[in-house]
């Protein structure tokens, strides 16, 4: 999927790639939502000779690019699962974490998995969360404009609707 790079919140993550670079490898976890693995394709446009997306989430759309490009590649699990990081077991030069860690409830645990996969540098860009007036709030993520329709009880369902991404996924909320 191509990057809407005249988004400044995306052109800033692409800068942050650029400035990672040059590197042999990447590995990029958590690329599906709403982007469709588009900062891994990014990685190979910058010079990668290979890119791994990890995320327990696949569109269409990723399958078509990952069947197009030998150069990509995609494990489909939870990276906080230390099992399931286990059965990666390459190494890589850079690891880009955009958006994520806040998703993550044992998050320096999770930080951990992932730098035990980067050799040389690790790309992170992560919205900060402002204390709140009233304390346990509940916050929602990724926090997309109201016309995205992905905020909390957006529509009544009765199903849990973990891999619809156009419905809000009780994964993304932090209690």
């Amino acid at each position: 999927m191509a990057l809407q790079e005249a988004d400044p919140i995306i052109a800033f993550k692409v800068d942050m790639l650029r400035a990672a670079m040059p590197a042999v490898s990447a590995v990029v976890f958590g690329d599906m939502f709403t982007v469709e693995g588009g900062f891994t394709e990014k990685c190979l446009e910058l010079g990668c000779s290979r890119a791994l997306l990890v995320d327990s989430l696949e569109t269409p759309g990723w399958q078509r690019s990952r069947i197009a490009d030998p150069r990509l590649d995609f494990y489909k699990g939870d990276f906080s699962d230390p099992l399931f990081m286990q059965s990666i077991r390459e190494s890589f030069s850079i690891g880009v974490v955009f958006d994520i860690l806040l998703h993550q409830p044992p998050v320096i645990s999770t930080l951990h998995l992932m730098l035990e996969k980067t050799l040389d540098a690790i790309v992170i860009v992560q919205p900060m969360l402002k204390e709140r007036a009233i304390a346990n709030s509940l916050i929602y993520l990724p926090g997309l404009p109201p016309e995205s329709g992905l905020y909390p009880l957006a529509q009544e369902s009765q199903i849990f609707r973990v891999f619809d991404i156009a419905q809000v996924n009780q994964s993304h909320w932090i209690w």
